[in-house]
């Protein structure tokens, strides 16, 4: 989900996520591989793209502050 990452010394300096970026991920999906560890489907998931993009959105940034 990253897009850009800048790194100097080994330090990670940006990274940019945004809904748009989430979204070509999670369309990017192979309905048929298995669920990761928390059990949801890649069919699953492709099917309320719409619904969870902007919530993971958040979710990968808050991870960042």
């Amino acid at each position: 989900m990253i897009q850009q990452m800048y790194c100097q010394y080994g330090q990670l300096l940006y990274i940019h996520v945004d809904d748009d970026i989430v979204m070509k991920k999670l369309s990017k999906l192979r309905q048929d591989k298995a669920p990761g560890a928390d059990n949801i489907q890649p069919r699953f998931l492709k099917e309320i793209i719409e619904e969870v993009c902007h919530v993971l959105t958040i979710i990968f940034l808050k991870s960042l502050d």
